[in-house]
């Protein structure tokens, strides 16, 4: 069965990224609310970002 989204996601630009954002996470204890998505390379804009 596939994950349930969560309401909340955080975009980071590579695998690394998301690796270093759960260790930190894990480091910190904080609960997982949200979920971290690596960005595709192609057609992937940051828009109404505030």
């Amino acid at each position: 069965m596939p994950k349930k989204p969560k309401p909340h996601q955080l975009l980071v630009e590579g695998k690394n990224d998301r690796h270093v954002i759960w260790a930190l996470c894990n480091q910190y204890q904080l609960p997982e609310t949200f979920s971290v998505e690596v960005a595709e390379e192609k057609g992937t804009e940051m828009t109404n970002v505030t």
